[in-house]
């Protein structure tokens, strides 16, 4: 999906948890989203980066958990991909 999205989309979502597999995956995906200028709109959390408050939301979220490196194991332990 995020492939696809571009600037001026709206990404919608049911909840955020949709976004990831972790909550660092899912605060990396946010700030992708605003990074790119594409809109997320989330219906059980009621967020929508549209509005102003919306992007407060989105940005107190996506902030702090993006500047640590994560990384992503398989069973095996190789690393699937480096989330920054």
């Amino acid at each position: 999906m995020l492939d696809y999205a571009r600037a001026d989309d709206t990404v919608v979502v049911t909840a955020l948890d949709r976004l990831g597999r972790s909550v660092a995956e899912v605060t990396c995906t946010i700030a992708e989203l605003g990074e790119r200028r594409i809109l997320l709109r989330a219906l059980c959390e009621g967020i929508d980066t549209a509005t102003p408050s919306g992007r407060a939301v989105a940005a107190i979220m996506a902030g702090p958990m993006c500047a640590v490196p994560v990384q992503r194991f398989d069973g095996s332990g190789a690393v699937l991909r480096k989330v920054s």
